[in-house]
Parts: structure tokens; C-alpha cells; sequence
């Protein structure tokens, strides 16, 4: 549904394509649902941009366990002396419990707000919002899109799931996916010092022919 209203608000100001169509993170997941609805629609979508989003049914699957992410903690701290990675461990630990905990009540508090239909702030808002996306992506199943598709990926590599390079896609984009590196973490792309390269990268993109 929110695929098929952002058409619908785009065809208002451009009826017919070529479209450029791009997302990060739960929006990725929705540009590519747009690119499918357009494509069944003989539109024409000139560029699929995707930054840094997996595939959602791939991140359910594969998500580590305690262990697993212990150990792609380590990894990502290998540049650090023996000392400072166990510090970084012990720390990561810590704070994901911690967040864990928070978060679960936030989210519990945010909920029975939105039950009770109560008026809320904007930080409420932004956590029911995002309780809701989390449950739209939990049943979406991707298919194959006949195009191609452009996929910036973070270089810092998480440490909740396990992905492939193409970070799901792979065998879903019918004419093949351009990877395209960009430094950070998930959560880091779109700030400094990140965000310069970023846009550099996706003006690139931009730029180049289909």
C-alpha cells in the first residue's frame, strides 16, 4: 500500500517515466516494491537506487546469534590491539543489552499509547512508525525485478545478521546489480564524514548510462 500511494503521488507530477527511484533502510525495501508496481505497469524506471538496504526475508533468516555476534564484533575491531578489541567487546555487550531493554519498553509504552489513542510527541510518533514498518517488512517477500539496480553498500560490516555481498539480492534483479561501496556503518552513510563521499559516489551513479 505505501509502495502503491508514493505512485500514485509521483504520477500526479510525472504521469509517464523514465523515473529515478531510490531508498535507505525500510525506504529501499519501498523504492523496490515502486520499480515492481511500475514495471507490471510498463513504466519505464531508469534507475533503482538502493543505500545500503537488504533484503528483508534474507536479514529474518540469518540473523546471529549471541555467538555469531561476538565474533563479527571481533572482526570489525581487528585494527585495534588485543586490549582495545576485548574492550570493544565488552562495551558492545553491555550497551546492546541495555538498548535491548530500552528499546523493548519504549516500544511497549509507544504501543499501548497508539492503542489507547492517545496524542503523542514527535519521539512516541517516530518509535510507532517505525514498530509499524518493522511489522510491514517481517511479511514482505521481494520478486524478481526485470531490471537492473544500483546498491550502495556500507563498508562497516554488522554485527546482527549475516549477509552476501549483494546483501540478499542476489537472483532477484533480473539484469544484475551494480555494487557500489560507501564508508560507514548502516547507521553512519548519510553523516559526516561519510556523507561526502556518499553523495559523490551516487552522483556518479546518477551521471553514468543505463
Amino acid at each position: 500500500k505505501i509502495a502503491g500511494r508514493y505512485i500514485e503521488r509521483i504520477r500526479e507530477v510525472r504521469a509517464e517515466g523514465p523515473y529515478i527511484l531510490g531508498g535507505y533502510s525500510f525506504g529501499g525495501v519501498v523504492a523496490y516494491e515502486m520499480a515492481q508496481q511500475l514495471a507490471a505497469q510498463s513504466m519505464d524506471v531508469e534507475r533503482l537506487v538502493l543505500f545500503d538496504t537488504p533484503n528483508p526475508a534474507v536479514e529474518l533468516q540469518n540473523r546471529y546469534n549471541l555467538a555469531q555476534r561476538a565474533s563479527a564484533n571481533w572482526r570489525n575491531s581487528k585494527d585495534q590491539p588485543i586490549i582495545g578489541r576485548l574492550n570493544t567487546l565488552a562495551k558492545r555487550v553491555k550497551t546492546g543489552i541495555v538498548s535491548k531493554r530500552q528499546h523493548q519498553s519504549e516500544v511497549k509504552e509507544a504501543m499501548e499509547l497508539l492503542e489507547a489513542g492517545e496524542d503523542v510527541g514527535e519521539e512516541i510518533r517516530v518509535i510507532q512508525v517505525r514498530e509499524a514498518h518493522t511489522k510491514i517488512i517481517e511479511k514482505y517477500v521481494p520478486k524478481v525485478y526485470p531490471g537492473a539496480m544500483v546498491l550502495l553498500r556500507a563498508d562497516r560490516q554488522n554485527d546482527y545478521c549475516y549477509f552476501s555481498e549483494e546483501l540478499g539480492w542476489e537472483n532477484l534483479v533480473r539484469d544484475g546489480i551494480e555494487l557500489v561501496d560507501i564508508p560507514g556503518k548502516h547507521l553512519e552513510i548519510f553523516e559526516a564524514p561519510h556523507l561526502e563521499v556518499l553523495v559523490s559516489k551516487f552522483g556518479k551513479v546518477l551521471e553514468s548510462k543505463r
